[in-house]
């Protein structure tokens, strides 16, 4: 796709696990297609989505990322992806990556999209609350899972169920579709 993108493969994408995040290298891997145009993404066991970014102007992706999904999620309407760990560079690999929940569901194409108005006006919402937002109360914001997310390179932390599930039960995704998230609170929207 680019002419200088980062080669990764599924045997890349092991040793780094197997290396970094031992706990999570032995859940099954398979690739999600289409990718992005920034990352590579390959699914990790059934709840979790592993991302590693293809090209040098994403290489910053995983840590903004990892900083601001936790902020920003409260703010918004809609199911935002929930880090779980950053990995980084290794084996020749030359970017920081990151592990991220998974959402289930389909990414938004013309193909997929029911009822492109409602569709339309579910983004506007979004687009919205992002804007109210704004940067001070973000910025001010803990991340909802304070003690217990975002690691680098150790076990995972308590995970369980919590307030945050309940509140984000309520959540409908893009387009009207219900939302539910896993145990992990797994979450993912679209491929890039």
């Amino acid at each position: 796709m680019h002419d200088d993108e980062v080669d990764i493969d599924e045997g890349l994408v092991r040793r780094l696990l197997d290396a970094q995040m031992p706990e999570l290298a032995d859940q099954p891997l398979a690739l999600v297609e289409p990718w992005g145009t920034d990352n590579a993404i390959w699914r990790l066991g059934t709840d979790l989505v592993v991302r590693l970014p293809r090209i040098a102007w994403a290489r910053g992706q995983p840590e903004r990322e990892a900083k601001w999904l936790p902020r920003l999620a409260p703010y918004l309407p809609i199911v935002l992806p929930e880090p779980v760990a950053v990995g980084d560079p290794d084996f020749g690999y030359p970017f920081p990556w990151a592990v991220h929940g998974w959402i289930p569901g389909r990414g938004a194409s013309p193909d997929t999209i029911g009822d492109p108005v409602t569709f339309a006006l579910d983004l506007a919402a979004a687009v919205r609350s992002l804007q109210r937002a704004g940067g001070r109360r973000a910025c001010g914001t803990q991340p909802r899972s304070a003690g217990s997310g975002l690691r680098r390179f150790h076990p995972i932390g308590n995970r369980a169920s919590g307030p945050s599930d309940q509140r984000r039960s309520s959540r409908r995704g893009l387009g009207g579709s219900p939302r539910r998230p896993s145990p992990r609170r797994a979450a993912g929207l679209g491929a890039g």
